[in-house]
């Protein structure tokens, strides 16, 4: 129906092409763009450009009413003619929403592409696009990994009964057997033209249906109380206090919103009011309220754009008291939660003390996505995108779950309706039934199959990347364990992100600073908040492939910034590994301790000290804002779960082509004289049947030499190559030497070398 809605505007609006000029299509076409028209719009910005296919601004408008339309393939079409058509990058925000299309698309890589080319060619773009393309570089990656998952549920679309060919969404269950949702409907308005008359969908009422226990389906929607359901605002959202006895809702008029709240007087509901403020503020909105009890107090969840927020819509809530006579100040769910874009439609699961909300910014499959927190409203854990299938490159908002197992949302995902026609103009809502995971026996054939694409599906998801503060966890020590789990250091380091902000942007003034602070926000949210989402993910995974069956060893790689000595730095990274071992003994209330404790579970710990750290950041103790708060290096400062290997007979599967080289990885060169040339030696050993040929050594300094030619070893044969250094620089000092090799396959393998030059 939209797409033959579509072209008929197109027909119309060429019959009368020349009847008025390019300005007013244009005038007409913001105006249909303001009444959420994107089919008229559509076709007035397309008029107004061929009118004059020079101003190119007409075409972009044009693409921008169909991605609101979610047209996204006419669309991409749209911006990418855009952008061959302006050379200049005149119009940068047509690259970025090409970008976009693809991801909506679901052309994760092709996007990924497109968003680092904006970042780097488009100077003209504003920086907070930019800010969000360089999130959605990340957000492509991510998509990736959601997309290997599928969660065991029962998913379907309500029939026509409650969904409609407009936009219904918002489902609640005001009880077992009664669901609310909200419907837009129509009001008929008269326009100045001819083209434009039409029944324009403008008015959001509040229904209700009830589940027939005979039919074991949802009852045609009845509208709700007509008190509610004022005809001079927009009506939706309805929750109820614990006792049944109030009524909160939201309304909405002139763009902006308020939570209203109704009592209950035997069987009425009292005329409604306007909640005070903090809750509402004047000329921002409140909206999407709910009810929830958490440590015995009832709390309201709300969005709201007021300021003071992180941007966007933000989720609060505020305490009630006296049966709702009083509200506490609102409490923003901070950045953790609440980011640069919007954070909207709260839910709040008492059982699990988990908060499911939908975000346009937190890394996700397209539009909004649905992600869960849970843990203690002031520390929530790092947002978790739920997946497939609650998730599309569509957006999905309004998630609820009861009794664990059932739950609705809404999303405008494309489905066929009874016609034979595709809606994707509008939200519809969905019902879900959750299912156990069934464990397997891990001989049974069958079973072997699933642990095997199970194994495939973590690996895939890999790697996990976890930051840390410098010389954390428990610094000033060579320990090498922790009794501190990762999220514990994860809370810590994350509450310094001012401090960080701070000291990286120390020196620099106006825009500078600016730009040097949302640099530092960015890679809070982008790298370290990320890196814990990530671990939820996978931590998913790894325990649905335990219940399934089969034995597993994770290899986990730590590094971190050359700022302390490398026999320090080593230990560092070992507590750092140690602190994720606590987190995954402590997960879920310890739900995995006894897969560990049976060795279901094992771990293979490369402590890589500061080897592989970028040679670029600074080792100077005098230096902090680089050595320290500096992105470079933060980013060195981290672990890495590299693998996941099915453990046969209590050990891990050989690989079948082993590295065929055995060396040494550190050479020590002790003390050293600065500006003299040394010559040492390190040993190889070809520990496989074939002859291994060494036909390169690369150095990452001119100042180490390891010239050999091309050396021939044969099976069983150790040999020593020499190579030169020179102490060019004072302090202690590490060099790297890459060995090139070929064996049975094409190897490398990284030589350190290390020593303390003094004068």
């Amino acid at each position: 129906m939209k797409q033959i809605l579509f072209l008929l505007f197109i027909i119309l609006s060429t019959v009368s092409l020349y009847a008025q000029g390019e300005a007013q299509w244009a005038k007409k076409a913001d105006q249909a763009m303001q009444q959420g028209d994107f089919i008229a719009a559509a076709s007035y910005y397309l008029t107004a450009y061929k009118l004059n296919e020079e101003n190119l601004i007409y075409y972009y408008h044009y693409g921008e009413a169909l991605k609101k339309e979610n047209l996204f393939d006419k669309a991409f079409v749209v911006f990418e003619s855009v952008v061959a058509k302006d050379p200049k990058k005149s119009i940068p925000e047509a690259y970025f929403w090409m970008a976009m299309m693809e991801k909506r698309r679901s052309n994760y890589q092709q996007a990924r592409e497109h968003f680092k080319i904006f970042t780097k060619q488009y100077r003209r773009a504003n920086y907070q696009m930019k800010r969000k393309a360089k999130n959605e570089i990340i957000a492509c990656d991510v998509a990736q990994k959601i997309v290997i998952d599928t969660a065991n549920t029962d998913l379907r679309v309500l029939s026509d009964a409650v969904n409609s060919n407009l936009a219904d969404f918002g489902p609640r269950l005001l009880d077992s057997n009664t669901l609310t949702l909200n419907t837009l409907s129509y009001n008929e308005i008269k326009q100045n033209d001819e083209i434009s008359s039409k029944e324009v969908p403008n008015t959001v009422k509040v229904y209700t249906s009830t589940y027939n226990t005979l039919t074991k389906d949802w009852d045609k929607k009845k509208l709700f109380d007509p008190l509610v359901n004022n005809k001079e605002y927009n009506n939706a959202n309805i929750c109820m206090s614990k006792d049944k006895k109030r009524l909160y809702f939201t309304r909405c008029s002139d763009n902006t919103c308020s939570i209203y709240m109704s009592e209950k007087k035997g069987k009425d509901w009292q005329i409604p009011e306007v909640l005070p403020y903090p809750v509402n503020v004047d000329d921002y909105s409140s909206t999407q309220p709910f009810i929830a009890e958490n440590n015995g107090k009832e709390l309201l969840f709300f969005a709201s754009n007021k300021t003071g927020g992180k941007g966007g819509y933000d989720i609060y809530y505020s305490t009630i008291s006296k049966g709702g006579k009083r509200y506490g100040t609102p409490k923003n769910l901070g950045r953790k939660i609440n980011t640069l874009d919007n954070e909207v439609t709260p839910f709040y699961d008492e059982k699990n003390s988990c908060l499911y909300f939908s975000s346009e910014w937190h890394h996700g499959l397209g539009g909004y996505d649905i992600f869960k927190s849970c843990g203690s409203l002031k520390s929530l854990s790092v947002p978790e995108n739920i997946g497939l299938p609650y998730n599309s490159t569509s957006n999905e908002l309004y998630y609820s779950i009861y009794d664990d197992t059932l739950g609705f949302f809404s999303s405008n995902r494309p489905r066929i309706l009874e016609n034979g026609d595709t809606n994707t103009c509008c939200s519809d809502v969905y019902a879900f039934i959750d299912k156990p995971i069934v464990a397997l026996d891990p001989e049974d054939s069958i079973g072997q199959k699933i642990i095997y694409k199970s194994l495939e599906q973590l690996n895939k998801y890999l790697p996990v990347t976890l930051y840390f503060h410098n010389d954390r966890p428990n610094p000033k020590t060579v320990d090498t364990l922790t009794a501190l789990n990762y999220i514990t250091t994860y809370e810590s380091y994350t509450e310094m992100i001012e401090e960080y902000k701070k000291k990286y942007s120390a020196g620099m003034d106006g825009e500078k600073a600016q730009q040097a602070e949302q640099e530092m926000e960015d890679f809070f949210f982008n790298y370290v908040d990320q890196g814990v989402s990530d671990l939820g993910m996978f931590m998913g995974l790894l325990e649905k492939a335990l219940k399934r069956g089969g034995k597993f060893n994770i290899k986990i790689k730590g590094y971190a910034s050359p700022l302390a000595k490398s026999d320090y730095n080593e230990n560092l990274t070992l507590r750092r590994i140690s602190s994720l071992q606590n987190y995954m003994n402590e997960y879920k209330n310890g739900s995995m301790k006894d897969y560990i404790a049976s060795g279901a579970i094992g771990f293979s710990k490369i402590p890589f000290g500061e080897y592989k750290a970028d040679t670029t950041v600074s080792d100077n103790l005098n230096d902090k804002r680089n050595s320290v708060y500096s992105i470079k290096a933060a980013r060195e400062r981290k672990i890495e779960v590299l693998s996941v290997d099915l453990l046969k007979s209590s050990r891990v599967e050989e690989d079948k082509n082993p590295d065929p080289l055995q060396v040494d990885s550190v050479v020590q060169m002790g003390k050293l004289k600065y500006g003299k040339k040394y010559k040492k030696k390190f040993k190889v050993k070809n520990t496989s049947d074939t002859t291994v040929v060494i036909y390169e050594i690369e150095s990452d300094c001119s100042c180490t030499v390891a010239d050999v030619g091309e050396l021939s070893i044969a099976p069983g044969e150790e040999v020593e190559i020499p190579f030169e250094f020179l102490a060019s620089k004072k302090g202690e000092v590490i060099r790297r030497l890459n060995i090139q090799y070929t064996g049975v396959m094409q190897h490398s393998k990284i030589i350190y070398v290390k020593g303390t030059v003094y004068e």
